[in-house]
């Protein structure tokens, strides 16, 4: 009876002592405050309020709307996931720098962790010492402005080559721009990755565009990890590993001629006179550090995957965006001899991927809000970029707003954010807006323009389709006036 005694008042003991630790750690901060949500339903959470509307409205339209209303640091809680919503300038700077360490992880989902090799490339590696090598290495060897400068020459042809092609359109005649800046684009970073003798080159590209759509956007299935059937049913998985397959037989094909051509020239050059595949192939054999660090195939694939992300889908749609709000804006197109300008505002008001996502890896606060661990954060870099408490009629297409340069691409404006900040911002600042100065120079020093049908100016409409990147809703067709002889060659 005594000891039964005992055990009691030692079990009502431990259940005292865990009772006072829960309640310590759930008043570890006090001051916290409680972080703002709309009304939610069972099971789906918050997802209803992004329907709202009947789903028209794009993602990141619907959640600068909300944000207006419950402010800039918001509870979300989408399907099974927890997401906090950043919408403030204020709130971007805690997250990307104050506590950038906190949120230097990127989510994965369903889609890109089959088409990343489960992580394997720069862009979804989660954060640890691989990742923060292999972004070295990427920053360092393969994207310095060095490098995208020796790539210079390859550019210059296909832009000359793309004027030529809408110069040869009839007099009159209606040009698809859309679809000619898409080939353009995919074809200057295909060869920038493969070469020009790669015989699998052109093959890449279409299967590449067809990752860029279907990886797109929110899938229902990420939002409900645990129901397994409903990736079955909706055929993401199957149709994603069905593009991958395609996407692994051509990149080992690629890579393997490249192989077979270093064997048969014997040739060592430096990294800038060679390809991307070249170069990585080249980091392959010679780099192994003290902890390890050695680069597979699958990183290899995975960051030229990366890279036709990088310096194809966001150049194509920020040349298509520019020349979008050129035409709409024809004062500002006789203007325009300062392309740099034009790109940045560009890029301010379409930003090409419009909500950067981080995973909270160490609980912390935001704006006075508790994040807890494993927690998704969305930061809407489109609606601060939009935000007039950061920017003077934030609407408007005003290139001279960055004539004093104070503002710039790199991640330490925070109401600016078209390559993200912190730990996780695109290395691929120089290469991807490389591949849209060029092009969208040339557009406008050889052509006029005009729309079909004696169509006004202002009637261009502006609408944005939601994906990896945000797009023109209708492809933008234009008819091309042409100002000077193109020259014959480079």
């Amino acid at each position: 009876m005594e000891s039964k005694s005992h055990t009691l008042s030692a079990t009502l003991l431990l259940l005292i002592i865990l009772s006072i630790i829960l309640f310590i750690v759930k008043r570890k901060n006090p001051k916290a405050k409680k972080t703002p949500a709309p009304w939610k339903l069972p099971v789906i959470g918050h997802m209803h309020h992004l329907a709202a509307g009947g789903g028209i409205t794009a993602p990141h339209v619907r959640l600068r709307d909300l944000a207006r209303i419950y402010g800039p640091v918001m509870e979300l809680q989408l399907g099974e996931i927890s997401h906090v919503l950043i919408s403030s300038v204020e709130a971007a700077r805690q997250v990307f720098k104050t506590q950038d360490l906190k949120f230097a992880q990127r989510p994965s989902n369903i889609a890109t962790g089959i088409i990343t090799y489960n992580g394997a490339d720069l862009a979804q590696s989660p954060y640890n010492a691989f990742w923060r090598q292999l972004r070295k290495l990427c920053t360092l060897e393969l994207l310095s402005a060095k490098q995208v400068q020796s790539f210079r020459p390859v550019r210059e042809e296909q832009a000359l080559e793309f004027v030529r092609e809408i110069a040869s359109a009839s007099t009159g005649a209606v040009v698809n721009l859309s679809k000619r800046i898409f080939y353009l684009t995919y074809g200057v970073t295909s060869r920038t990755a493969f070469g020009e003798v790669c015989k699998d080159r052109e093959a890449y590209i279409p299967v590449a565009a067809d990752i860029m759509v279907t990886t797109g956007g929110f899938m229902l299935a990420d939002f409900f990890p645990s129901w397994k059937l409903l990736q079955w049913v909706s055929g993401l998985k199957a149709r994603m590993e069905r593009l991958h397959r395609a996407q692994d037989n051509l990149l080992r094909k690629i890579i393997h001629d490249h192989r077979m051509r270093k064997c048969e020239d014997g040739d060592d050059r430096n990294v800038g006179a060679e390809d991307l595949v070249d170069g990585l192939l080249k980091l392959q054999r010679n780099v192994v550090d003290q902890q390890g660090f050695t680069l597979t195939d699958k990183n290899i694939k995975g960051v030229i995957g990366d890279m036709f992300i990088a310096g194809s889908d966001t150049s194509s749609a920020t040349v298509e965006w520019a020349m979008s709000e050129l035409i709409k804006n024809p004062t500002i197109m006789k203007k325009a001899q300062e392309e740099k300008l034009v790109i940045k505002e560009t890029l301010r008001l379409h930003i090409p991927a419009p909500i950067l996502i981080r995973e909270c890896i160490e609980e912390c606060e935001v704006g006075g809000h508790l994040i807890p661990i494993g927690t998704r954060v969305l930061i809407n870099s489109w609606a601060i970029a939009r935000d007039p408490t950061a920017w003077d009629q934030p609407e408007e297409f005003r290139p001279e707003r960055f004539m004093d340069g104070a503002i710039d691409y790199r991640g330490t404006n925070f109401e600016y954010l078209p390559f993200g900040a912190g730990r996780r911002m695109c290395p691929g600042i120089s290469f991807g807006i490389a591949n849209v100065q060029l092009p969208l120079a040339n557009l406008l020093f050889y052509f006029n323009w005009e729309l079909p049908n004696g169509e006004k100016f202002e009637s261009l409409d502006m609408d944005g389709t939601f994906g990896i990147t945000v797009k023109r809703t209708n492809e933008l067709n234009v008819v091309p006036i042409l100002r000077y002889p193109i020259p014959v060659a480079v």
